[in-house]
């Protein structure tokens, strides 16, 4: 449906890629234009305002009104709330909610006071403002969430920067989850940021922050995920509660929630780095490992694949991935091969 509004809605533009989150999408023209509808309330149309975008609009400025008319933009990508953009020269762009560090992007003075007073007021169960009037304390604490979320705006596209030295590194591919963001550098290292409850960032837990709420553990700032070392990213697709990760070589390394077997692995109780069906850094999926895979999609339930010789295979839940039953291990969608070719999709 995302794809086909933005054919409707662009007729006159060649479109390469589309993306959608929650309530926006986002697409890619062949000339390197990003352009941007639906509701951008959290900013993540990048248009520099919380209007409700009906047809789609370039994205012609980012931060500070720097025109971006002659940025060559290769890859976008919608997040539930969040978006991210990658230029050819290897820089990411991201805009939207950044409430729990999903843009990678350094907090404002404001934002660290009110993440202080919300983490205080959570954790003393509202004692801090009135233990003898649960309402009001109540009403405060949502005040403050609120404020938390406002302060965590971001309306136009901001540069993020993997590493805080005089040369950072360029940036090779980009894929929004639900709450968190990963990014691909130039060297073949992958790197994370945001929501990470489930595991989804590939990191180890005590490397993050933590909320004593249903956010739960979470990353302000790109990390690196290290035990990839001895491999070489190239490309990345992120959901709500799970990461998949693409080698060179055409292995696919996941991390996150399996709680319906979206990760591949089949079953993952009692594997290292996991918690119940969390699991806290990537694995190679190793029933695909006959295969090259080239392409790969992540949608809330479950995980797809794309090989070299044009097979499609699925995990997780069976309504989203066509197959007749759930499955934690990849299984082959035969009805999608058609002609020695895999038929159009869309994630």
């Amino acid at each position: 449906l995302c794809t086909d509004s933005a054919r409707v809605l662009l007729p006159k533009i060649r479109i390469r890629a589309v993306s959608c989150g929650q309530q926006h999408g986002i697409s890619l023209d062949d000339k390197g234009g990003a352009w941007a509808w639906g509701s951008s309330a959290k900013g993540q149309c990048g248009l520099g305002s919380k209007d409700n975008i009906i047809v789609p609009r370039r994205i012609t400025s980012i931060a500070g009104g720097v025109n971006i008319d002659h940025l060559q933009v290769k890859m976008v990508s919608a997040g539930w709330f969040h978006s991210l953009m990658l230029s050819e020269d290897g820089q990411a762009f991201a805009f939207g909610e950044n409430n729990i560090g999903q843009l990678g992007l350094p907090e404002s003075e404001e934002s660290k006071i009110l993440t202080i007073e919300r983490r205080i007021a959570l954790e003393s169960n509202a004692a801090l403002f009135d233990a003898a009037d649960k309402e009001l304390s109540n009403r405060r604490i949502d005040e403050i969430i609120q404020a938390h979320s406002v302060a965590n705006v971001v309306y136009t596209p901001h540069l993020v920067e993997l590493s805080r030295s005089d040369s950072p590194f360029k940036v090779t591919a980009v894929a929004a989850g639900g709450r968190h963001s990963i990014f691909v550098d130039e060297s073949g290292a992958a790197w994370s940021s945001g929501l990470g409850t489930d595991g989804q960032l590939g990191v180890e837990k005590s490397s993050l922050s933590q909320f004593v709420t249903l956010d739960g553990y979470y990353s302000n700032m790109p990390q690196r995920i290290t035990n990839l070392d001895a491999v070489t990213v190239i490309g990345a697709a992120a959901s709500l509660h799970h990461t998949l990760l693409l080698t060179r070589q055409g292995r696919v390394f996941t991390c996150g929630s399996n709680d319906s077997g979206q990760l591949g692995l089949g079953s993952i109780i009692g594997m290292p780095g996991t918690e119940g069906n969390a699991l806290w850094r990537p694995v190679f999926v190793k029933a695909l490992r006959q295969f090259k895979v080239t392409a790969i999609a992540a949608g809330i339930k479950h995980s797809t694949y794309l090989t070299s010789d044009d097979q499609l295979f699925a995990t997780g839940s069976k309504g989203p991935t066509g197959l007749a039953q759930d499955s934690d291990v990849p299984k082959q969608l035969s009805e999608f091969v058609k002609d020695g070719h895999a038929g159009e999709g869309g994630g």
